[in-house]
């Protein structure tokens, strides 16, 4: 996934991060439901910047990965989250009803 950047508008080169996914839609829904990624937001985001996502620069992304080096690799952090029971961004389970209460 390719996103803007501080900088883009003066030609800076799109942010890449690399998760698993399927497609292009996918890859998007994943990358905003990881901690790393919001880090990388609040980490980039300027005094006089909007609030708000990074946009995503579609001719840039696509199936692989380039060198070494050149992305962040969140495939790690992806796999942690989806092993955890309750995932960041999902609810928990739903705990039992409490026991009706009898009348004297």
């Amino acid at each position: 996934m390719a996103l803007t950047g501080p900088g883009h508008a003066e030609g800076a080169r799109p942010w890449l991060f690399v998760v698993n996914a399927t497609d292009r839609d996918t890859a998007y829904r994943t990358l905003t439901r990881l901690p790393t990624y919001h880090q990388w937001l609040r980490d980039i985001r300027t005094p006089d910047a909007c609030p708000g996502d990074a946009e995503l620069v579609a001719d840039e992304c696509h199936p692989g990965t380039s060198a070494p080096g050149t992305y962040i690799d969140l495939r790690d952090e992806q796999a942690r989250a989806l092993a955890e029971p309750a995932a960041p961004g999902r609810l928990p389970a739903p705990t039992a009803a409490p026991a009706p209460r009898r009348s004297r």
